[in-house]
């Protein structure tokens, strides 16, 4: 995403399931998508939070943790 040569303004709608944590550059990946924007063009993405704020995806590495060396 971060060096697709995107049209200008050719998209009104970018949508992303869980791809945006992956950026390797994530500024330079917005922009371009931005470049890639109309003006009224809306973005809707999944992204995980932090393992804190997610215990669910954190579960099995805690219990397996004690047993492991």
């Amino acid at each position: 995403v971060q060096t697709h040569a995107f049209e200008p303004a050719s998209v009104d709608l970018i949508v992303s399931r869980l791809g945006v944590m992956f950026f390797d550059d994530p500024v330079r990946a917005f922009a371009n998508l931005r470049h890639a924007a109309r003006p009224d063009a809306r973005m809707q993405f999944v992204a995980w939070r932090g393992p804190a704020e997610n215990p669910f995806m954190t579960t099995a590495e805690r219990v397996a943790a004690p047993l492991l060396p």
